[in-house]
Parts: structure tokens; C-alpha cells; sequence
């Protein structure tokens, strides 16, 4: 009956995909696929160097698109209740704000060994698991940051439960690199501010691409490390013909 409350005064975020009625794992991926095929529709002019060494000539080139995989460490048990309290402030409906406060101060918790109890600790994090609460809101403790991920041009953030894809459009890795450095310092800002943790062991990164030999689609030196929480992770380069194995490698590495 409070979900129900809830969900006619807060509707979940346009880009978050678990918890909402008609929404699944297969329109996330579908919406991924999406968008790297209208990516590579969209082209874009390029002067390059004559064969013949004289003069230059336009070229057409489909535009690129980097896929970032972030893993957040224990997200649900990470939520903090005071930046929790400040979104539900801003909820119509002081009932409803004020028993969903209730059900998340007040809460403790303590070890048992055999026979012998800790001190009871206060619970400061973390929404109940098994709640049918929960889920949604940490979904509400995430808009913010769906919000700010998507205000960037040429960038697309989505999210299943606490699974972030983040969908950077450019013409090359000298371009979209930098673009998703930029946007992975801002979530990283923002985590950390809101007591949340990136794993960047778990972090996946693919780089798609029409063509397999234009040399702007390969960093065999280096010079463009893609960064996640303050770690390079390496980023997988797949061409058309490997596009009929994405939405395997999606789910191999979800």
C-alpha cells in the first residue's frame, strides 16, 4: 500500500529500467543495440591526404560508440539516510514522507556468537533487504545521478537496479575518450559525496566501430587510457563483424 503511495507522487527515473512495469533486461540491451546502430548511421566529414600526395579529399566516416560498464561495491548497503531523508523531502505528501523516514531510522543491529550478543549499533546505511521498499528506494537515490549523467551531450546513461551503462557517441577514441574520462570523474565525484563505491575491477569498457583498420580506432600506445574511480581499465575494440555477439557480450559480462 505505500509503494502505491509512493508511486503516485514519484515515478522512477526514464532510464532506469529495473523496477517498472513493461520494462526488462532485453529493452536495456535492446536500447544499447539502439544506439550503436544509430551511432553508426550518423556520419561525419573527414579531409584526408590524396593517395597521389596532392591536395585532400572528404571522406565519410560512421561515427563510433564507447560503452562503459560501471560496478558499484554493495550499493544497496551503502545508501546513506540522511542524503536518502533530503530526496524524500522533496516528495509531496508529508504521511507518506514521514512514514517512509520512519521506516528507515530507528534501526539497529547486533552480532550473536553462540550464546553471547555485541552491542547494539545503530543502522546509519542501507535500505532492509527483502523489502518490497527497498528496490525503489534506492531507485530514488539514484535519479540525481541519472540526471546528471544524461545532461551531457553525446552521452546516454542507463541503469538496471544498481548496473550502470553509460553510452559515449564520438568520432574516434582521441574524441570519445576524453568525453567519458570527463563524465567517469563526475560520477565518481558524485559517488563519493553520496557514500557510494565504484569497483573498477568489475568495470567493462567496448569500443564499436564500422571499421577494423582506420588506426583512430586502436590505442596501441596508450596515449588515450580510459579511467574509472582513479584505474585504467582496458577497452575491447569490436567491428561490424562482431556485432552479432553483443548482446552475448552483454550478457556475459552483466
Amino acid at each position: 500500500m505505500v509503494l502505491k503511495r509512493l508511486l503516485w507522487v514519484w515515478t522512477p527515473h526514464p532510464h532506469q529500467y529495473a523496477y517498472r512495469s513493461m520494462r526488462t533486461t532485453t529493452m536495456q540491451l535492446a536500447h544499447l543495440i539502439h544506439e550503436v546502430e544509430h551511432n553508426r548511421n550518423h556520419y561525419f566529414q573527414v579531409s584526408l591526404p590524396k593517395k597521389s600526395g596532392i591536395g585532400n579529399q572528404l571522406h565519410y566516416r560512421p561515427h563510433r560508440t564507447l560503452l562503459v560498464l560501471v560496478d558499484f561495491s554493495k550499493a544497496f548497503d551503502s545508501i546513506d539516510h540522511r542524503v536518502l531523508s533530503r530526496l524524500l523531502a522533496n516528495i509531496p505528501g508529508v504521511n507518506c514522507r514521514r512514514w517512509l523516514r520512519n521506516f528507515l531510522c530507528g534501526r539497529y543491529a547486533k552480532t550473536r556468537v553462540g550464546h553471547r550478543n555485541s552491542d547494539r549499533r545503530p543502522m546509519l546505511r542501507g535500505v532492509p533487504q527483502g523489502s518490497v521498499l527497498g528496490p525503489y528506494l534506492f531507485s530514488l537515490y539514484v535519479h540525481p545521478l541519472l540526471n546528471l549523467l544524461n545532461s551531457f551531450a553525446g552521452v546516454t546513461a542507463d541503469m538496471y537496479a544498481d548496473d550502470l551503462s553509460i553510452i559515449v557517441k564520438g568520432q574516434s577514441r582521441e574524441d570519445a575518450i576524453p568525453t567519458a574520462n570527463m563524465v567517469l570523474q563526475k560520477l565518481h565525484a558524485w559517488s563519493q559525496e553520496n557514500g557510494l563505491a565504484i569497483n573498477p575491477s568489475k568495470c567493462e569498457a567496448a569500443w564499436f566501430t564500422l571499421s577494423t583498420h582506420t588506426e583512430s580506432d586502436y590505442d596501441r600506445e596508450g596515449r588515450w587510457p580510459l579511467v574509472v574511480a582513479g584505474c585504467q581499465i582496458p577497452v575491447m575494440t569490436m567491428g561490424a563483424s562482431r556485432t552479432r555477439s553483443f548482446s552475448a557480450w552483454i550478457s556475459i559480462h552483466d
